[in-house]
């Protein structure tokens, strides 16, 4: 069931335009993530959606029920929406306490809210913080107490800016764990925005990638990771390697393989794209006259990876290759190693 529905939404400052011409839609119960860089335009989606922002052109919908439309000008002021909001900063009170904060927007009548409060306060380890101020607790607990804020007026729909950005890496990746615990159990339908593409993948049921004000793919994690649309897309979850290649009977040779690329015609000047952790080696001999032979400039070892460059021949120019191998393979530099690519890591688009 569709919960909340944005149609054919623009929107400008002072005459640029940051959003264009976006539609989404966010399942009942499910977590939808807003994808991409600073400025692409999703922090302006969540703020419209929220009402922090008023629309310019479009309709906001929620649970069958217009609470924007500027054709028609219905614009719901934001606390007649139904929509919680849990802001980048946190944005609490620094003269309340932790419970005061939460329970702040709880009408006195709502007993049965407050009752979930102490829950959810035991359920996120916060129970014995409640009569402590904003300043007294770290990152993680400030960031859980907005959470709780933003949900304990039971709304239909959660807006999540950014949730996990002040944190550290370490912290991050505990916090989110039991952020998407909660809120799965919780049930409540969430719109997200991110720039991290990790995130987004751990987080999220599906994922709107955004740019320039438009959402280029919607799909689930997998399907993004796996079926870019184009090389932006490709590129949002980390380094990746470029071969320039021409389109010959519907295939492209490289180096190091051949790639499938039915979609484009033949002639078509493309560029295949391989993720790093794509690409497995193979030690050969120096005289070795294999196929798909490159030389490793160098090799690093990163904890639980490892990371190499490769230097690999391409007609008349040298190409270099980055590659991220699990474990420990620390072959010399100038050693000769055969590569082989996993196909669902390899992508061929049309050149730029």
């Amino acid at each position: 069931m569709t919960l909340l529905r944005l149609d054919h939404v623009f929107h400008a400052f002072d005459g640029h335009t940051v959003v264009r011409d976006v539609s989404l839609t966010a399942e009942s119960g499910e977590l939808t993530c807003l994808l991409g860089p600073s400025g692409c335009g999703k922090t302006t989606l969540l703020r419209i959606t929220a009402g922090l922002e008023r629309l310019q052109q479009g309709r906001v919908t929620l649970d069958d029920r217009v609470v924007a439309d500027a054709g028609t000008s219905i614009d719901l002021p934001a606390e007649a929406r139904g929509i919680g909001m849990m802001f980048q900063d946190y944005a609490l009170f620094p003269h309340l306490t932790l419970y005061d904060n939460i329970v702040f927007g709880i009408p006195t009548r709502r007993g049965d809210r407050r009752k979930w409060v102490g829950q959810a306060l035991d359920q996120t380890g916060l129970s014995s913080l409640a009569n402590s101020y904003p300043h007294m607790l770290s990152g993680g607990q400030q960031q859980r107490a907005a959470l709780l804020r933003a949900l304990a007026p039971e709304p239909r729909v959660l807006l999540l800016d950014e949730p996990f950005s002040g944190l550290d890496i370490t912290l991050r990746i505990q916090v989110r764990e039991e952020i998407l615990g909660f809120l799965k159990q919780t049930g409540v339908t969430t719109l997200m925005v991110t720039h991290d593409p990790e995130e987004a993948m751990f987080m999220a049921d599906r994922v709107l990638v955004m740019d320039a004000g438009r959402i280029l793919q919607a799909a689930t994690p997998p399907e993004i990771y796996f079926n870019p649309v184009n090389g932006y897309v490709a590129e949002l979850f980390g380094p990746i390697n470029r071969i320039p290649a021409t389109v010959v009977s519907g295939a492209v040779e490289t180096p190091i393989g051949r790639f499938e690329a039915a979609d484009l015609s033949d002639g078509t000047s493309a560029q295949v794209l391989i993720r790093p952790e794509g690409i497995s080696l193979t030690v050969t001999e120096q005289d070795s006259h294999r196929s798909n032979t490159v030389t490793v400039l160098s090799a690093r070892i990163l904890g639980r990876s490892t990371s190499l460059r490769l230097r690999c021949r391409n007609g008349a120019n040298d190409i270099e290759l980055h590659a991220r191998i699990p474990g420990v393979f620390l072959p010399e530099a100038g050693s000769p190693v055969v590569v082989g690519v996993n196909p669902r890591q390899a992508f061929v688009f049309p050149s730029r």
